[in-house]
């Protein structure tokens, strides 16, 4: 496996050799210059993706109030779903299009490209169907009641309706990066972040258009968006891998495998997702009982607003993951285990440097980011008390996330697997089922910071014995 990893390496970067005029080796270029080519576009798209994101939410609580806010903050499991789906074809097809590529099976990669399209269609009109069925459902079950569930269903009606953009534009970026087009994935992803931010102020501020206005800008952006994925890949220059219609038939042999690989991030979304409802259901209820009525809503809020200014100071730290992997792929396959450790070192210290700079600001200014998104001064007081605690050990959070998605680089799935899901799952779930009860509301804060550093010390024992054992130069 990691042989055909490196063969992937070497075809993509023979490929950008021809254009750029000089070569650059995986096992002998600058470790920095190495990291700064791969991260950037992954660092710079995901980051105007969220920034995106937060100020979307930012617009809606200010505009709309703090139930839209709250309906919004309920609506986001069911989103992630719908990326899941979206994963389970796009990052499934983008892998099985980069392997075959490093064998010289261009006549396969070129046909698990036109699989995928289908697929992804497919997908989209179950999404669509199911979603736009059982959507009230849906939320109840997830915690909606009250304002919140119908602005959470007023906001989802639209975006499940149009949730073939996103399906679509997302896998087809993952395939795009797949075929040696970082730059090219990253325009698409740009484009459709810009276009939102500015179609939010027109239709949420000006227009005074709502929860309703923020999801009709969302799908506008993403239908353009993936009009400019399908572009890069009908457009005439591009050479590298062409739709053909004998290849949207779909065959068992390419489905199949590309189910296989996308399976994984497709249930870390579902997992996510469920546990994010847990956590609703249980800041609704606790927030009640703490707060009276409507206090659940006030809980839920002020986590919106934790989770998306953490999420902020995250997204740099996965498209540094995202650079990082082929570097220490190759590397380790090459045996070059003093190049991995070199790699390791810088990208775990950048990733400690954002986590640092983000616990300084929940820290000593929390007030900043909460009063971005409201002038509530219950909501604020939720959020300001919450938050230090919650998030208090954000400052380990970054070198945790690096140890983990080293294992994966390595060929190491299941423990990287495994490390990924101990905070989110496996430690998150138990522990909000036994705080709160007895601690109400704190309690849920509190699980966040005992998830963060138990998920800390796990993985940082096993790296640490990894690098010690498996790593000898």
């Amino acid at each position: 496996m990691l042989e055909i990893y490196a063969k992937l390496i070497r075809y993509e970067m023979a490929s950008k050799q021809k254009k750029v005029g000089n070569e650059l080796n995986l096992d002998q270029g600058s470790i920095p210059k190495l990291l700064l080519r791969f991260s950037l576009p992954a660092v710079v798209g995901m980051v105007i993706s969220s920034i995106y994101s937060f100020v979307d939410k930012i617009f809606i609580s200010h505009v709309a109030g703090r139930n839209a806010f709250s309906g919004i903050v309920v609506a986001m499991p069911l989103i992630l779903v719908v990326v899941g789906f979206a994963l389970l074809v796009g990052n499934g097809a983008a892998t099985r299009i980069s392997i075959r590529m490093g064998e010289g099976r261009r006549r396969v990669a070129e046909k698990t490209l036109g699989n995928a399209l289908v697929l992804l269609i497919l997908v989209a009109a179950f999404i669509t169907t199911f979603g736009l069925i059982f959507l009230e459902p849906l939320l109840r079950l997830y915690g909606a009641r009250g304002a919140a569930l119908y602005y959470a269903t007023e906001y989802l009606r639209i975006l499940v309706a149009g949730s073939a953009f996103q399906i679509v534009g997302f896998g087809l970026t993952h395939m795009i990066r797949a075929m040696g087009k970082p730059y090219q994935a990253m325009a698409a992803l740009i484009t459709g972040a810009v276009l939102n931010i500015g179609l939010s102020v027109i239709f949420v501020i000006v227009l005074d258009g709502g929860v309703r206005g923020a999801a009709i800008s969302t799908i506008i952006a993403q239908s353009i968006a993936m009009m400019v994925s399908l572009y890069i890949l009908l457009n005439k220059k591009n050479k590298t891998l062409r739709f053909k219609f004998k290849n949207f038939k779909l065959d068992p042999k390419i489905v199949f495998p590309i189910f296989s690989i996308g399976i994984s991030p497709f249930l870390a979304q579902i997992m996510g997702s469920v546990v994010v409802g847990i956590l609703n259901n249980t800041l609704r209820v606790q927030g009640d009982l703490a707060l009276g009525y409507e206090g659940g809503y006030l809980a839920l809020g002020a986590m919106g607003i934790v989770s998306n200014f953490l999420m902020l100071f995250l997204t740099p730290i996965f498209g540094l993951n995202q650079g990082s992997q082929p570097i220490l792929g190759f590397n380790y396959g090459a045996k070059r285990y003093d190049r991995v450790k070199t790699t390791l070192k810088y990208t775990i210290s950048i990733a400690a440097a954002i986590s640092f700079i983000g616990w300084c600001f929940i820290m000593f200014f929390p007030q900043v980011p909460i009063r971005m998104f409201t002038d509530d001064p219950e909501l604020m007081a939720i959020a300001l008390s919450g938050m230090p605690i919650f998030a208090g050990a954000f400052l380990i959070v970054g070198v945790q996330l690096i140890q983990a998605m080293f294992f994966q680089s390595i060929g190491k799935a299941r423990i990287s697997l495994m490390l990924n899901m101990l905070r989110h799952v496996i430690l998150f779930i138990p522990l909000l089922l036994i705080l709160p009860p007895r601690f109400g509301l704190y309690g849920i804060w509190y699980v966040g910071l005992t998830a963060d550093m138990v998920a800390f010390l796990v993985t940082t024992i096993i790296f640490i014995y990894t690098l010690r054992t498996k790593l000898r130069t």
